[in-house]
């Protein structure tokens, strides 16, 4: 059967038109789908820039640890971001070496961790014990000693925890801000002449670095495994001005 030339004309018109909608069909395709293929890598490359929150590090072994941003990774530091909120129990000694400040501040924090406390009650502490040496702006500790302040920190809870009983030398801490710090990661013991010159060696870094710096001297070592002998991991602190 024939055609007419108008019905001819209409078919043409009609598979015209169906190609069109088709091309047009298929550029609306592969247009939204390279628009999410550039969300997504800007959505990616955001994320990238921002701040990450950082797991909690494999020597926790399932205790409590304060919580931390990684805000930067240098070449052989890290620069931190603690929240705010951690708490910590303190014993501040005069002594010698960390090692003899250790020593002495134990005494008092296990028997607050224990239940010499208001609550009369054992405290659930975490990792790691930290030891504050406030040392020489060269970071040394002079002949006649330094103040060392022996932390550990406590589980967070969602009630307060109780002060100490009156005859524990132990001082409760919360932190109220945001604290960002340098962290030189080591192993093996941390006596407390490596613990300085690694808070030396860090310094020169993080001021090669144009990074702010707190210049008195003071920083921490944080120990992460009191009880075990081998696979030891121990940290040094800087604080930012």
């Amino acid at each position: 059967m024939l055609l007419s030339p108008s019905r001819r004309s209409r078919g043409r018109a009609q598979a015209a038109a169906a190609k069109a909608l088709s091309l047009t069909c298929l550029a609306l395709f592969c247009y939204a789908a390279v628009k999410d293929t550039i969300g997504e890598r800007q959505a990616k490359a955001v994320a990238a820039r921002a701040p990450r929150a950082a797991p909690a590090p494999w020597v926790c072994r399932g205790a409590a640890c304060p919580a931390y941003t990684l805000a930067a990774k240098k070449p052989f530091y890290e620069v931190r971001t603690y929240a705010a909120g951690a708490t910590w129990a303190t014993a501040s000694v005069n002594a010698s070496s960390a090692e003899v400040a250790t020593a002495r501040a134990l005494v008092p924090l296990l028997q607050f961790a224990a239940g010499a406390n208001a609550a009369r009650a054992p405290i659930q502490t975490g990792v790691p014990t930290r030891i504050t040496v406030h040392a020489t702006p060269d970071y040394h500790v002079p002949d006649g000693g330094a103040a060392f302040d022996v932390s550990m920190f406590a589980a967070p809870t969602d009630a307060p925890l109780p002060d100490p009983s009156p005859d524990v030398a132990v001082t409760l801490d919360t932190t109220t801000t945001n604290t960002t710090v340098y962290v030189l990661q080591f192993g093996g013991w941390a006596r407390t002449s490596v613990a300085l010159a690694n808070a030396a060696r860090l310094a020169l870094a993080v001021q090669r670095d144009g990074l702010p710096l707190r210049a008195d001297g003071s920083f921490s070592l944080a120990l992460y495994d009191g009880r075990r002998i081998f696979q030891r991991h121990n940290e040094v602190w800087l604080y930012a001005q």
